[in-house]
């Protein structure tokens, strides 16, 4: 708070003014100097050999001085500009603090200031503390982060001024001036992670910090990635990452976090490097495509596929890069398989006796690379649409027991999965959705931009829930799958409850389906010209599947709770707000049979663990009814529920219309299933998650009456109707019933 960087702007001048005093020098060094050993007033071996040790110091090192010290005077400059500008923000965040109540001392930490506060806000902080407390914290980790950007930006620039004056020319005399000066601190740290990345193993964790701390403070500098990619080269960046055995027994814990850390940075700068469209970095990427399928280091060792998609499992790549370089993987792999290796031949270490066993040799690359190319996918909507959409990548590896398609190995990875359809699943959300799984690109822990639900994009969605509502349902087959077959599911929530009534063919109440469900309703399964493009029973099988699916179930359920209250909200004093309700209820219906007949299926041989199951079941039910949602509409709802979080089409007409759905955002999956039950039965507990799973399919309808004031005998018969519907949806999915027409 009290330092002057006036001093630094000062120096840059300075600095500047030498640079072109050497230059002044040079001139005067070639004009009264060298021109006498030139002349014919000196002969000889002297003169000969000042002659030619002049060259080097009047044609370099006066021409390497001028630039160094141009250039430093430039980069302190820049520091000037940025930590002025840091320096201001920190001074704002400290002012708001202020005006908003706080005491700030010294070293930046909040406490509650009752004298900058109203009675009524002293009132409310003393009967609530813990509010207090939390606005303390907020304010202090406001003030720290601002703080740490001014620490982070003056690291980088000593870290540059470290670099700029190493003599890196390659020219005139050994450690003399650097020629090759620059002034941008960008390309300063980029030469600087270089210099630390080419020491490779020897990097102590002094040095893989300084590392770590350059890449993390510049992920998404393009001048930094590209200098960094561009210097280290295809070969140089596999060589490097392969080398530091990222993932080998022998790394102590703290070495082997550090490493991971590098890992997300160096994966997140790589990406931002990708999506320049130089020369430079075009060539770098074919490089990096042709290093795939070669060892880097004899037999035992891993391909580039291996080594380079580790690092894909963070970071924002190019689309087109990730395309080319996914194209290619797949194209090896099933090069390999006609040559009769599966997917564990060629990546996976093996346990044995023969001599072409692996199992005496520490291989920690024992990594699977298309699990990591689904990872990048994930964070790659628009690679991962483009990808998915090639029919012959779709099969081969979506459409798991099927001839031809991908057998997904099982041994361990270097992520520590046992599969990589958890991977899949990300990567198929992604393409279905056109948002990353996680957030955003690389990590972002908000929901950020538009969901782009578009043609291609509904296309995709379409053969997914032709695949997985099909008769030949990979779903079994795919562990960890479903928690994205239910984010999928949540983002066509409109369409999917469409296609469950028959696209209004057929039912025994006349209802305006398109009005009730949304003009938008069924563009997933209506063509241009008002065509079915997917019939309803494969719908239907769809959301049984997602209902089977605990993971699914879970986020279905919430989805399809917010997706009725959105209903029934839209059409608030009408009749069809009531239809809202019955359709919706429907579907409730289907999900909740599903789940209560998969918990039969999976372990009715195991009283105890059935009983647990379903009172685990009823235990979040429970939950879902205690809290209402509300969203704005806009073209984007955004819901995040026991970190499940889900997008969902924003279907309301009216701009800030209530989503009154009852859910509780404190869901995790229950409590722990082994609790004491043995005092319930099967029977009774079934009865409780049918009640549990009516009431949650009924709570936006009863809220709904009774801010209408409805009650009596007109409340009865439409609670009647509502339940109906939510056991003709109960019944559709009952295997020991027929299914009903609609």
């Amino acid at each position: 708070m009290t330092t002057d960087l006036s001093d630094l702007d000062a120096a840059a001048t300075a600095w500047k003014k030498m640079g072109r005093d050497f230059g002044d020098l040079r001139d005067d060094y070639q004009k009264y100097v060298r021109s006498i050993a030139k002349g014919n007033s000196w002969e000889g071996v002297a003169a000969e050999v000042f002659l030619e040790s002049s060259t080097k110091t009047t044609a370099h090192e006066f021409l390497g001085a001028e630039n160094q010290a141009i250039a430093i005077g430039n980069l302190l400059l820049d520091a000037y500009k940025q930590l002025k500008k840091m320096k201001k923000a920190v001074e704002d965040v400290r002012d708001d603090a202020i005006a908003a109540g706080m005491h700030v001392n010294s070293s930046g930490r909040c406490s509650y200031d009752v004298d900058k506060n109203t009675p009524e806000q002293n009132r409310v902080a003393a009967q609530h503390p813990d509010h207090a407390e939390a606005l303390e914290r907020k304010w202090d980790e406001r003030i720290r982060d601002a703080v740490q950007k001014v620490s982070d930006a003056d690291y980088e620039i000593k870290a540059a001024l470290h670099n700029i004056t190493k003599d890196q020319d390659g020219k005139g005399e050994a450690d003399g001036f650097n020629s090759k000066a620059s002034g941008d601190v960008s390309v300063n740290s980029a030469e600087r992670a270089v210099e630390l990345a080419r020491k490779g193993d020897e990097m102590n964790e002094t040095k893989l910090n300084q590392f770590n701390t350059l890449l993390k403070q510049n992920t998404n500098d393009k001048v930094f990635a590209e200098t960094f990619a561009k210097r280290m080269g295809a070969d140089g960046t596999l060589g490097f990452w392969y080398g530091l055995q990222p993932n080998s027994s022998v790394n102590s814990e703290k070495r082997q976090t550090l490493l991971n850390r590098i890992q997300r940075n160096l994966g997140k700068t790589l990406g931002t490097a990708t999506r320049s469209d130089s020369p430079a970095m075009e060539r770098w990427e074919n490089e990096m495509i042709s290093q795939g399928p070669k060892r880097l280091d004899g037999y035992y060792s891993p391909r580039g596929y291996q080594v380079m998609t580790d690092l894909m499992r963070s970071g924002d790549y190019d689309n087109q890069f990730l395309r080319k370089y996914g194209d290619s993987l797949v194209q090896f792999e099933k090069e390999q398989r006609d040559k009769g290796y599966g997917p564990e031949d060629v990546w996976l270490s093996h346990s044995g006796d023969d001599a072409y066993s692996t199992s005496q040799i520490e291989n920690p690359w024992n990594n699977d690379p298309v699990t990591g190319l689904m990872e990048g996918l994930g964070h790659n909507p628009g690679a991962s649409t483009k990808f998915f959409l090639d029919e012959e990548n779709y099969n081969y590896l979506v459409n798991t027991g099927q001839e031809g398609a991908r057998d997904w190995p099982t041994a361990a990875l270097s992520s520590g999965e046992g599969t990589g359809h958890n991977s899949l699943g990300h990567a198929l959300e992604s393409a279905v959705t056109g948002h990353s799984y996680g957030g955003g690109p690389a990590d972002s822990e908000q929901w950020s931009g538009q969901r782009d639900r578009g043609e291609v994009q509904a296309e995709l969605m379409r053969r997914v829930m032709e695949t997985y509502g099909g008769p030949d349902s990979p779903r079994e087959q795919q562990p960890g799958m479903g928690d994205s077959l239910g984010r999928m599911g949540a983002a066509y929530i409109d369409d999917i409850n469409y296609g469950i009534h028959g696209f209004g063919g057929k039912d025994q109440e006349k209802m305006d389906y398109d009005k009730i469900l949304g003009s938008d309703g069924g563009d997933l399964l209506k063509g241009k010209n008002g065509e079915i493009l997917l019939d309803s029973p494969t719908v239907v099988s769809f959301m049984g599947e997602l209902g089977v699916d605990e993971e699914a179930y879970d986020v279905m359920s919430k989805a399809q709770a917010v997706y009725t209250a959105e209903r029934i909200s839209e059409h608030s004093e009408t009749e069809d707000a009531y239809g809202a309700a019955k359709l919706g209820a429907y579907g409730h219906g289907m999900l909740d049979e599903a789940r209560v007949q998969a918990i039969g299926d999976e372990y009715d041989d195991d009283v105890q663990r059935y009983k647990a199951k379903t009172e685990e079941a009823n235990k979040w039910l429970e939950g879902v009814s205690s809290t209402a949602v509300y969203t704005a509409t806009g073209g984007l709802s955004a819901v995040t529920m026991g970190g499940s979080a889900f997008l969902m089409p924003s279907i309301a007409g009216g701009a800030g219309s209530a989503i009154t759905a009852m859910l509780n955002e404190q869901i995790g999956g229950g409590e722990n299933p082994q609790q004491k039950i043995d005092g319930d039965d099967i029977a009774h507990l079934q009865l409780k998650f049918n009640n549990n799973a009516l009431e949650n399919s009924t709570n936006s309808i009863y809220g709904y009456m009774d801010r209408e004031g409805i009650e009596g005998y007109e409340r009865g018969d439409i609670a009647s109707a509502v339940e109906n519907f939510y056991y003709r949806g109960k019944m559709l999915v009952d295997d020991a019933n027929e299914p009903e027409e609609d």
